[in-house]
């Protein structure tokens, strides 16, 4: 074993040595003690991974000779860029630091840096210091204007606790129009914070500001502090001291995400922004193409300073996609690139679509308009003198904002931007009205179209409230606003439901894009076990398991074989084999059944027979709509959460009264009401709702029918039952079971369920002249549980094979929380009283968990008495799970380490029992090792054991080795596609499983079947809940651990197709499973087509473009639209159309606004081949 062990860390550290690695920047260095920080407000950076997704930062804190985590990144914010800014108060003064990086890669592994350490001082901040003071109004130190200057955008305000406090939040106002506007509000500080940053994006260069303080004890009493003073002057920034590298930044032509910028040239100038550090610089241009993409030009080294470069001639072809990228040499020799700029080379035709180059006078410019992750999408907006004046209704039908031109009223409305704030922009008479108050127009600078209105970005900001933060360098517009947007706030209602039924995959039959199709005969899957045990007490000996899974005549059959092998001998075996045939869209039989079956009577038992039955096929997630009624204070907003997830919100009547329709799914559903009163009144209520499976909705029936012979006595078994479903919270259940043995009769039973006061749910069975049963079982929303079941048993025989004659038994377990930590409590008992003895059990126990470190303590006492004599026995154990995380910080492939300890004291004889020690982590990505040791004390005998598990990609090892016993194991199975008669190799059992094979392709012929010459997307990936993927070289994702007739979602993550150009016929897709086989999935992509015209008045001797009109393009066939705008020159453009027919709406509204109108606002075109067919010049001329 000690020559082991060095061999074994050899092994570990060959095999982690060739992992990608990548380089950290600042702050620090690689050796301790070499780099000091002095200032908290700090970002962190590194040179870029080229094939990360994303980053986390790992900050660690030196303490008692070992670093401990003190900051994940990822647990607050997903990280794309090569910096971020650390927030406040994560490091201390005077302490020393470690931190690296995780990076995720674009195969879903992950790669960690090496270290960086650092050590700090006295960190010196530009934000505000708090001292401790008993009088709170002497707090602060700048209590009047300007106050304190902030020379740059970097806020961190500190402060010291007071004790009894609950909760701190911090306001922050700025000044417009000499009044004081709120700009940020944080959340809820628990006691522990001590700190904050404020958001950079707040802060303003040369404005005024004003803050203050917000405690509210534990009493619920509110103390606002006196406000404080400090004003912005960022115009001499301090110098950076130590040098940092970056790539260069490309400014145009392109767009940084995969969303086209269209240029008319095929020479266009490429510009950038230089890094100024790179010794040598080359431009590479790629061609965007279904199968890879090409270099189709790479330029030759260039000087540091460069900033621009002309495309030769021959290098770009119109009608093709392209992007580009700048690679530099740094002085250390290391390499880094830009991010990529990604641009459409169109021949230039009568409509304008402007270069990438900021206007100096007014002029038409298209902004990237982005929101919140949901919104992007493309802003026709006006740029004059520097100032940029975005378009008020499209900007927000765009955020789903109800808005609208009043002619009548030559006003510009729109509805519930926020909660109850209407917004009215009234020409007449220069007046902004917005929520309760009102502005004058006349500061404001705008221009106007025959549909729109155009206002520069501070009116949004100062009036609204909407943060408009324009990038011109990349054209981009950034809304950002304190309470959600319309589109924002229904996303988050429609994720909130979805998480309500991620599991329950309801769609309705006919919607179904790949219903199952069954066969004649289809083989699917073959499940292995192999294990082989030596025993020095015996001789070795093999144990073996087969299965094939498939389908016969529509039905699902599947047959096992399992055995022993010993001393070249085949010992006891045993072979089982059952078929399925299910009936779709039947109440009256879903499913008949023949072979080796399970029967879930009034006692468990297998047997050889058949089953009918009409109880659904599919797992029962989803129970049904129940109506919550309550009362609270008049017109007060109720917030209803469903698991911690907002459902609903409603408004209560005068009378405080208020209902919601509640989806509750088979389980415990956690239901909490949140009231908040119009004079900032907050109340909570919670409730548990408890969905036994054994609930049925209302006036639903389900039966079972079973016949046939006992596996093991071979004696007959007859049964049937039927259970109704009397109303919402009851159930009731009779049957009649006869399993023939000596002296049984016919059993007849009835079972009643009942859900009561929405946490409690009873159970009550009876059989005459056999056994009572009663249990009752809750869960409140303390998390306090409890259950207690009493039986009475009136005979031996089958239903009582242990000869009782009364058993009682109950459960408690009751969290406690005390300063903070919660401890459990829990407690068991059961009673078996027979015609000889009595038995008694008790247990207590407590347990808790602080941080990585969970003990626990158990008492257990046994007592039988036999009527003559009297048993007792008396033991407690004490033990504790230790996660010990840190460790994969010295070895990165130890992760998921935890140490656990336990021993045992037998009270009743005054001796230690025994005791054991295990240790197990995740060795690398695909195994798990556990050494444990045992010492039993009272017996002198003591086991030492390794266990190992090993998940590999196409089968499953594992392994127990000790001083006597050695166990080695493999399992997996073999699946079969007949489609494309291809094997495929899967490390777990498939049998009574489902699955698809998924297949991404280019449908080259538009017929929507996949032909072997198309082209594979081997780079596209799907999500699908509660779904296991795995991705092959070939291309197919496979998609196992389903359960069979199920309907279940694929959508298509469309971030994962390189070329942006290929665009799938739809981005979700249904398909319902099919038992033991693995469906062929095929789901096409097109090449994208697009559209173009212009919209035109035609009076006498002039044409006139329509401006800002509304064009909607809708697809005849799927309904689905998508609404553009015509730019000033009356043009339109639209790219990414799917093949098919489609209809071109104009907006009516729009069009009667200007007395325009038009036989028909409808016109229609065609795209029959997505990768050669546009349609251009799509004139529509208005004559009136």
């Amino acid at each position: 074993m000690k020559r082991f062990i060095p061999f074994f860390f050899f092994l570990c550290f060959t095999f982690t040595s060739g992992q990608e690695k990548f380089g950290l920047i600042f702050p620090g260095s690689a050796d301790t003690g070499k780099f000091f920080l002095d200032n908290s407000s700090v970002e962190f950076k590194w040179h870029r991974l080229e094939s990360a997704v994303s980053y986390s930062i790992l900050i660690a804190e030196y303490e008692k000779d070992f670093f401990k985590l003190a900051y994940n990144s990822a647990d607050f914010v997903k990280i794309i860029d090569t910096s971020f800014a650390l927030p406040g108060g994560i490091i201390k003064n005077n302490s020393k630091y470690r931190w690296n990086l995780k990076a995720k890669l674009s195969n879903g592994k992950t790669v960690l840096s090496d270290f960086f350490y650092f050590t700090t001082g006295k960190l010196k901040t530009s934000d505000i210091q708090i001292t401790n003071n008993t009088d709170e109004t002497n707090f602060y130190n700048q209590p009047s204007e300007p106050g304190f200057k902030l020379s740059k955008p970097v806020l961190t305000i500190n402060f010291d606790k007071k004790t009894g406090i609950k909760y701190t939040q911090v306001y922050v106002a700025r000044k417009i129009k000499n009044k004081y506007k709120l700009i940020f509000k944080s959340a809820k500080l628990p006691p522990g914070n001590k700190s904050i940053g404020i958001p950079s994006k707040f802060l303003i260069d040369k404005e005024f500001y004003r803050w203050n303080l917000k405690t509210v004890n534990k009493s619920g009493k509110s103390i606002f502090t006196k406000a404080n003073y400090f004003y912005t002057d960022f115009s001499n920034p301090k110098p950076i001291s130590k040098r940092i590298f970056h790539p260069s930044i490309p400014i145009s032509p392109g767009k940084a995400k995969i969303n086209f910028e269209v240029i008319q040239t095929l020479t266009p100038e490429l510009k950038w922004i230089p890094t100024g550090d790179s010794l040598i610089s080359r431009i590479f241009i790629f061609e965007l193409s279904q199968d890879k993409d090409k270099i189709v030009f790479a330029s030759d080294k260039f000087a540091p300073k460069t900033s621009n470069y002309y495309v030769p001639s021959s290098v770009l072809k119109y009608d093709s996609s392209y992007y580009w990228q700048i690679k530099s040499w740094l002085p250390d020799g290391s390499e880094i690139y830009s991010e990529n700029l990604y641009f459409r080379a169109k021949e230039k035709r009568d409509f304008f679509i402007p270069p990438r180059i900021i206007p100096k006078e007014k002029e038409e410019i298209f902004l990237a308009l982005k929101y919140a992750g949901i919104v992007n999408t493309t802003l026709n907006a006006l740029y004059e003198n520097g100032v940029v004046y975005l378009p008020l209704l499209e900007l927000f039908s765009n955020l789903e904002v109800e808005s609208k031109f009043n002619n009548s009223k030559n006003s510009y409305e729109a509805k519930t931007i926020f909660t109850h704030k209407n917004l009215s922009v009234d020409l007449v008479n220069n007046q902004v009205h917005f929520g309760d108050s009102v502005y004058q127009l006349n500061p404001y600078r705008f221009h106007k179209n025959d549909f729109d209105i155009f206002l520069p970005e501070n009116f949004y900001r100062e009036i609204i409230g909407i943060d408009t933060r324009i990038d011109m360098s990349n054209l981009t517009v950034n809304i950002n606003s304190e309470e959600p947007l319309p589109i924002l706030s229904r996303k988050m209602r429609e994720d909130k439901y979805g998480y309500l039924y991620q599991n329950g995959n309801k769609i309705e039959q006919g919607k179904i894009d790949f219903k199952r199709e069954q066969k004649y005969f289809n083989f699917g899957v073959a499940d292995y076990q192999l294990t082989y045990n030596v025993n020095k007490y015996s001789s070795p000996s093999t144990y073996y398991m087969f299965g094939g899974g498939g389908e016969i005549l529509g039905g699902d059959i599947h047959l096992f074989t399992r055995g022993n092998f010993r001393e070249s001998k085949f010992g006891e075996s045993r072979t089982e084999a059952q078929w399925k045939y299910v009936f779709e869209k039947n109440s009256y039989v879903t499913s008949f059944s023949a072979g080796t079956l399970d029967f879930e009577g009034l006692q468990y038992t297998t047997f050889d027979g058949i089953n009918i039955t009409n109880t659904p096929i599919e797992p029962r997630t989803e129970f049904g709509k129940i109506k919550i009624s309550d009362t609270g204070n008049p017109n007060s907003t109720i917030e209803l959460y469903l698991n911690n997830q907002l459902f609903d919100v409603v408004k209560s009547d005068a009378t405080g009264n208020f209902s919601f329709d509640l989806p509750l799914n088979y389980g415990t559903s956690l239901v909490k009401l949140k009231f908040f009163g119009n004079f900032g009144e907050y109340q909570e209520k919670t409730k548990l709702y408890q969905i036994p499976v054994l609930l049925l909705q209302k006036y639903e029936i389900n039966y079972n029918l079973s016949v046939g012979k006992q596996n093991i006595t071979r004696n007959d078994l007859r049964s049937f039952d039927i259970a109704y479903g009397v109303n919402d919270w009851i159930t009731s259940k009779f049957g009649i079971e006869h399993l023939e043995t000596k002296n049984q009769k016919a059993v007849f039973y009835n079972t009643t369920s009942a859900r009561l006061f929405d946490s409690y749910f009873a159970n009550l069975s009876f059989s005459p002249d056999n056994f009572y049963n009663f249990s009752i079982d809750a869960m409140l929303p303390s998390q306090l549980a409890l259950d207690f079941e009493y039986s009475k048993f009136l005979r031996n025989g089958f239903f009582n094979q242990a000869n009782l004659m009364d058993k009682i038994s109950a459960h408690i377990f009751y969290p406690l929380i005390f300063s903070e930590t919660q401890f459990n409590l829990q407690s068991f008992y059961s009673l078996s009283k027979t015609k000889q003895n009595t038995l008694n059990d008790f247990s207590f126990g407590i347990s808790s968990y602080f941080s990585y470190f969970s003990p626990s303590v158990n008492y257990h006492l046994v007592n039988v008495n036999t009527g003559k004599s009297v048993f007792n026995n008396n033991t407690i154990d004490a033990g504790f799970n230790w996660s010990l995380n840190f460790l994969h910080y010295y070895l990165n492939y130890m992760q998921g380490s935890i140490l656990t300890a336990r021993y045992f004291y037998n009270l009743t004889q005054s001796r230690s029992e025994n005791y054991s020690v295990s240790f197990s982590f995740n060795l690398f990505e695909k195994g798990r090792l556990q050494i444990t040791h045992t010492e039993n004390i009272a017996n002198s005998f003591s086991l030492t054991q390794l266990n190992a598990l090993f998940y590999f990609d196409q089968t499953q090892f594992s392994t127990s080795i000790s001083k006597e016993t050695f166990t080695a194991s493999v399992l997996g199975s073999v699946n079969y596609n007949m489609n494309d008669q291809q094997f495929s190799l899967l490390n777990k059992h498939q049998i009574d499983k489902s699955g698809a094979a998924i297949r991404l392709f280019v449908d080259e012929n538009n017929n929507g079947v996949f032909d072997k010459t198309e082209s594979i997307i081997k780079e596209g990936k799907v999500d699908i809940s509660v779904a296991e993927l795995t991705y092959t070289k070939n291309g197919l994702i496979i998609a196992h651990e389903l359960n069979p007739y199920t309907i279940y979602k694929i959508k298509i993550r469309e971030e994962s197709i390189k070329n942006p150009l290929l665009i799938p016929k739809k981005k979700e897709f249904s398909f319902e499973t099919e038992p033991n086989t693995f469906r062929e999935i095929n789901i096409p992509f097109y090449e994208a087509g697009e559209v173009s015209g212009k919209v035109i008045r035609k009076i006498p001797q002039k044409d006139i473009p329509i401006a800002g009109l509304k064009v909607q393009i809708i697809n005849i066939l799927t309904e689905e639209s998508n609404t553009i705008s015509t730019f000033s020159d009356g043009t339109f453009y639209y790219f990414g159309l799917l093949p098919g027919k489609y209809k071109l709406v104009l907006n009516k509204e729009q069009l009667s606004a200007i007395n325009a109108t038009l036989e028909s606002n409808e016109f229609f075109f065609e795209i029959s081949n997505a990768q050669k067919d546009k349609v251009n010049d799509f004139d529509i001329i208005i004559k009136n």
